[in-house]
């Protein structure tokens, strides 16, 4: 499992110096349960942290990020945390869904030039461990070749864009 990156609770709820604690929280409490076999309590965990790190994602993207959040990391280890339970589970396809839906947020965020570089230089350096977990998971899910090659070739185009407009910005 990942490392501990949730939630019915709106990001704007948190107080400042939280920053990603209740998210870190819950992605403990669901590594403790995914150790343990409790799938079901630990992909209500891993569904809930997934959901705090949207939130938090999205108050980056309005350009109101919360202090002591990283939120392109939180939005892969979640991704991947949840995948990865989905796979034990035996739902293969939702686990490779749940990967894809992060790496496209990732490469809509590097190509969308109202936000602040440093938000999308992170996406950028997040697309490469969100695409290992799509990849295998799509592998995983038993994924034609070709599916699998177009979301690399996706990702690949993102981050050859962002390289060749912001490249020389960082």
């Amino acid at each position: 499992m990942a490392q501990a990156i949730g939630g019915k609770g709106s990001a704007a709820a948190h107080a400042p110096a939280e920053g990603d604690s209740r998210w870190k929280a819950l992605c403990d409490r669901g590594n403790a349960a995914f150790a343990e076999g409790r799938w079901a309590e630990a992909g209500r965990c891993y569904d809930e942290a997934a959901a705090e790190a949207k939130l938090v994602f999205a108050a980056f993207r309005r350009n109101a990020p919360l202090p002591g959040a990283d939120a392109p990391p939180m939005l892969v280890v979640s991704a991947a945390n949840a995948a990865e339970n989905w796979l034990r589970c035996g739902h293969p396809a939702r686990a490779a869904d749940i990967i894809m839906a992060v790496c496209r947020d990732l490469c809509d965020a590097m190509a969308d030039d109202g936000l602040a570089h440093s938000l999308r230089l992170a996406c950028f350096q997040h697309l490469k461990p969100a695409m290992a977990e799509l990849l295998d998971k799509l592998q995983r899910a038993g994924a034609p070749r070709e599916t699998v090659a177009c979301e690399l070739q996706k990702a690949q185009a993102a981050a050859m864009n962002f390289i060749t407009h912001h490249g020389s910005s960082h």
